[in-house]
């Protein structure tokens, strides 16, 4: 099965579903991270930032163009990374441990 509306929002009792069905299943919770969840900073010291909304505007890169998105990232200087969510990874912590998963971290950085 596949969720996608938020720790917070059911996903226990999807996990709980899942394990009850498949008791022997090796579930695994993953977070996934939008593009925009992402965050740059100047630095990685850099206690605030802004999002990628906001520096796409204030690189005056027209909506919809994907491609000149793109470029003008890679060629940035700045620190990237995705915000945290830290309600989500209580969410997620608390069902991995109930049900007995496995969480898998993606880099966000």
């Amino acid at each position: 099965e596949y969720y996608v509306n938020g720790a917070e929002n059911g996903l226990a009792d999807l996990a709980r579903r899942l394990r009850e069905r498949f008791p022997k299943a090796i579930i695994i919770v993953m977070k996934f991270y939008g593009p925009f969840d992402a965050i740059r900073k100047s630095s990685p010291s850099d206690p605030t930032g802004v999002t990628l909304k906001e520096w796409k505007e204030s690189q005056n890169i027209p909506s919809g163009n994907l491609n000149d998105l793109v470029k003008a990232i890679e060629s940035d200087n700045g620190y990237w990374k995705f915000r945290e969510h830290p309600n989500t990874d209580r969410a997620i912590n608390k069902v991995v441990r109930e049900i007995g998963g496995y969480q898998f971290h993606l880099p966000t950085a």
